[in-house]
């Protein structure tokens, strides 16, 4: 059995310890945990999503190019990491497994991306709109997979998310040179 927390490990609820494991030997869901990164210095966002499944976690991290006005706003920034992970997921799906559940630490991710809360700003506005019908023809496009997303209620010594937030970090502190994609 892995151990996720080392000498934290007594400290560690029960609770979680039986989901963490139970997530990461669960082969029929995979569990896509999400996380924005901000760099306020150089006005920068990364995103990155950590997908799990039967034994293994794989990492998937990209750059947020936002407009001007909306650069740091971190439920964007979550909504575009929620589409990101959800466009990306059948990379990582095992043959038999057919649900995938995409946890956020922004409450409202979900309600956003179904229009259910609506941005005042125009300019998010806009890009909610854009989101939420990516989000509409991804789950129609996947309609052979059970598509969830969730609030990330338990985040603190939670080694997925820890994990999708290192990456975003680490990929906000890679220097980038004129011509270079990350």
């Amino acid at each position: 059995m892995p151990d996720f927390w080392g000498k934290y490990t007594n400290r560690i609820p029960k609770q979680l310890k039986n989901l963490i494991y139970q997530q990461y030997f669960n082969q029929e869901r995979v569990s896509a945990y999400c996380d924005v990164s901000l760099d306020e210095v150089n006005d920068r966002m990364s995103m990155s999503c950590v997908y799990v499944v039967d034994g293994s976690l794989s990492v998937k991290s990209q750059q947020i190019h936002l407009p001007e006005r909306l650069k740091g706003n971190n439920v964007v920034g979550e909504m575009k990491a929620v589409i990101y992970s959800l466009e990306n997921f059948r990379d990582y799906l095992p043959k038999n497994c057919n649900r995938i559940t995409v946890y956020s630490d922004v409450h409202i991710v979900w309600e956003c991306l179904t229009l259910q809360v609506e941005f005042e700003d125009n300019d998010a506005f806009k890009i909610q709109k854009e989101l939420a019908f990516k989000y509409r023809k991804l789950i129609e496009d996947n309609d052979d997979v059970i598509i969830k997303i969730r609030f990330l209620k338990m985040k603190q010594h939670n080694p997925f998310h820890k994990a999708a937030h290192n990456a975003a970090r680490k990929l906000l502190n890679k220097k980038v040179t004129k011509g270079s994609q990350m």
